[in-house]
This record gives structure tokens, sequence and C-alpha cells, in this order.
């Protein structure tokens, strides 16, 4: 009897999966080679130069003017002054660095005590010149980050590189993720450099790594790029990311035992909050709260059975990527499922559309596909920040501040009023996590199309089609 073309699907599917994993895992995989693979020269370098380090100063101008114009929203920085108070802490009471809160909002310490560490050398400045610091930082890594990606895409350093990177970053300046993270004084553009610039080097740089074990001692999301060093059987780099991690942390803890014991023993992976549920919070477990009344029974169970699906299909992808040397993507990949998988992705967590923007116009670029272009511009606009007056319950407000606001904030907001959401409000106030999505599967998708068994697979359902219709009475 011949077989079902639900069977011969399964088959089909079932050996796709069978290639996927021997392309990973013992599949022909070119090195990648930094700067040596980096040969696509720009044209008209020096004027692209101009435009773009031009449009860059103006995009800084135009900041400074608007948060000198609201000071109170756009210049608290209150991040920043929970790591400014945690370094002051540490002179007297390690103890307390977890167990206290700090600055003006009494916000929790959460992240490794390295952080406190640096901070407590800044303690002789004062907190208005560590604002200008931290602002100065993470607009500088915003350029080093678009850099790197361009780099990543084989464009030859130089002057046309220069002004892509300059403007990339002008436009990069109004994400919301961006906004908020100079915001907040939040150290993820700073993170998110570390990586993107450490994983831009050449395969064969013995110091691949020290990047990426560097951020994840700041801050341990990064430390997923380690298994995917691993996972792209570039084992020196994960190893050399591991070990500057350990050294990092074990000298972090010879200098303050009691916090780094306090950290590793009992305040690391808390959550004291009770606005997980709030809609900054970008990533499964806070739209699985949001879909189940703030239930954290109830939302559980598929936040780790998403965790896990998102993991094993994104590494994946990722591989594939790595693997044909589509490096750029294979990182932005990464990244967004780092942020999927973390309890709490606030929305300032989400610098990684910087690189995806870079993604996004080389895509829409060289695309054959017409519609490409158009969702490009579609994701730009939903992750810019507008200026809008916005309140907490999701509506234009005359006696807010006119100020930049990302559009995934026009809906209920705070006091649990995101469990009351209409659909619209659920796509809208989710958008992050969704797109997300959509971008781990369609990148799959796109790895998977790719694979030397994927036109087998269309041979054998378009036969197996034709045989049904032969056998079918007309």
């Amino acid at each position: 009897m011949s077989e079902t073309l639900a069977t011969v699907r399964l088959r089909s599917l079932a050996g796709l999966g069978r290639d996927a994993l021997s392309s990973i895992f013992r599949g022909d995989r070119a090195p990648f080679l930094g700067m040596a693979a980096q040969h696509v020269r720009l044209a008209r370098g020096r004027t692209l130069a101009f435009v773009g380090v031009t449009a860059f100063a103006l995009s800084v101008w135009l900041r400074i003017a608007v948060v000198s114009a609201h000071p109170e929203s756009l210049w608290s920085m209150i991040d920043l002054a929970v790591y400014f108070d945690a370094g002051r802490s540490l002179a007297h009471h390690q103890s307390e660095l977890y167990s206290s809160g700090l600055g003006p909002a009494g916000l929790p310490y959460l992240y490794p005590p390295l952080t406190a560490l640096v901070f407590f050398k800044l303690t002789g400045i004062d907190f208005d010149t560590v604002k200008v610091l931290s602002a100065g930082v993470s607009i500088g890594c915003l350029v080093v980050v678009a850099w790197a990606a361009l780099g990543m895409l084989g464009l030859r350093a130089g002057a046309g590189r220069w002004g892509a990177a300059f403007a990339v970053a002008a436009v990069g300046l109004w994400l919301e993720p961006v906004h908020s993270n100079l915001n907040l004084g939040q150290v993820n553009m700073l993170v998110m450099a570390l990586v993107v610039a450490d994983l831009a080097l050449s395969d064969r740089n013995r110091a691949k790594g020290v990047g990426v074990g560097l951020a994840t001692a700041i801050k341990l999301t990064p430390a997923l790029f380690i298994v995917y060093l691993l996972i792209t059987r570039r084992v020196r780099a994960a190893l050399v990311a591991a070990g500057t991690f350990v050294a990092v942390s074990g000298a972090t803890w010879w200098v303050l035992p009691t916090a780094s014991r306090a950290f590793w023993f009992h305040a690391i992976g808390a959550t004291p909050f009770d606005i997980v549920d709030y809609a900054a919070n970008q990533s499964f477990k806070g739209l699985f709260l949001r879909l189940s009344d703030n239930s954290e029974s109830a939302s559980k169970l598929p936040w780790l059975i998403s965790c896990l699906l998102i993991v094993v299909v994104g590494m994946a992808a990722a591989a594939l990527a790595s693997n044909r040397g589509a490096e750029l993507l294979a990182v932005c990949l990464i990244g967004v499922v780092a942020l999927e998988v973390s309890p709490i992705s606030w929305t300032c967590h989400w610098v990684w559309f910087v690189p995806l923007l870079v993604l996004a116009f080389h895509a829409a670029r060289r695309s054959r596909h017409r519609w490409m272009p158009f969702w490009t511009g579609v994701g730009t606009i939903m992750a810019l920040a507008w200026p809008m007056r916005v309140n907490d319950s999701g509506g234009s407000d005359p006696g807010q501040p006119l100020i930049p606001t990302g559009l995934i904030y026009y809906v209920p907001k705070l006091g649990h009023r995101e469990e009351a959401w209409d659909p619209f409000q659920m796509i809208l106030g989710n958008s992050y996590v969704i797109g997300g999505v959509i971008f781990v599967v369609a990148a799959m998708l796109f790895e998977v199309r790719r694979l030397p068994g994927y036109a087998r697979t269309e041979d054998v359902g378009e036969a197996s089609e034709a045989e049904r219709e032969l056998v079918t009475p007309g």
C-alpha cells in the first residue's frame, strides 16, 4: 500500500532534522576571518563619511536638546544611581549589597559584584559627572556595535564604513531600547559592545572570547554566547570566554568575598519585583504572566516549554548561519534568544535592535522579495521612540510631557492593568517578544531551505502528491 502524504512528509522532516544536525556538528565550516574577509568597499566613502558624521552629530545634539528640556523624565538615571550607591556601599557594608534598596528609588542591586566594584572606583567623582560619563560611554558603544556589525557583513575598514556606522548610530540613538538605556543609565550598551566586538574578531585571533567572558562577568545572560561558540566548534574561543569569566569573577571574589558569597549563593536568579508582568518586561516570563492573570503557577509550564523550544531552534539556526559565514545573523539570533528566556528583559535590554537594524537594512537592500523593504520599515517604526504624551492608562494625555516614547508603551500598564488588555493591546504590548519569535522562526526556516536535503524533501512531497492524485477516483 502506498504511503500517505502525511507519512512521507514526516519522514522528510525527520530527514531534514538529521541533515541539520549533521551540518551543525559534522558539516564543513569555514573559519570566520574577521578583517581578512572584509572585501566590500562602499562607493563614495568620503561623502558617506561626511553625511554619516553630520547625521550623528545632529542626532546627538537633538538628544541633548530634548534631555535638557525634560531632565526630570530623561536625565534621572535611576539605575545608574543604584550602581553608584552600590559602589559606595562597599566601603562599609558588603553584606548589605543585595539586601537593601539603593538609589533614590530604593531599587535592589541584581548584577554580579563586578559592576559595584567598578563604581566603587568612581566614588571620588560626583554623580552628575558619572551621568555624563555613562551617557558618553553608551553612545560610544553604539558606534562600536554598528562598526563591528558592518564588518561582519564583509565591509572593509575605511571612510565609507565609518560613515555607515555613524549613520546607523544616528538612527540607533532613537531606538526605544537605546533611548531607555540612556534614560536609566543602564550598562546594556557596554555589555553588547563587548560581545559584538569580540565575535567580530577572526576565529584565529587568540584573544577571541575575552569580550564575551568579560560581558558574562558583568551580566550573566551573555553566557549563552559561550554555548554558541561551543556548538559552532570554536572550542578555543569558548574556553577563553569561560576562563575570562572565571578569572574575573574569582578576582572579584578575592576583593569582595562577602558580596560575592551573597550573590552566588543567595541573590543569583532572584526577581525581587512585584511587577514582572509589567509591559516593559519583554520576555517569555512577562508574556505568560500577562496571559495568565499574573499567576506564577499557571505561567510556569508554558514559560519553560517556550524557553526550551526557542533555545533549541535559535541555537540551531545560529549554528547553521555561522557555518555558512553569516556571523551577524547568528550573533543577533543568540542575542534575541537570551532576551526571550531571561526572566526579566526590560525594553532597555533590547539594545540588540542596533545590530538587527544593520542586518535588516542589509537584507532589504539585497533581498529579491519586494516586501522585505516594507517589513524592514515597519519594524524600524515600531522600534523607534516617538514624541508622545502617554499616561499609564495607555492613552494620550495633554498633562504629560511631550517626550520620546516607544509605541510599545501605548497600552495600559502598571498596577497589573496588563491583565485586562484586549487582543490588540496584547499584540502591541508584547511586540518585542512576538517580533523576536518571528525573527528566530523565520531565520530557522531560511536556514532549513538552504540544507541539501530540502530540495529532496520538496521532490518527495511533489511525487507523493502526484501519486495520490493518480489513485484518487476522479
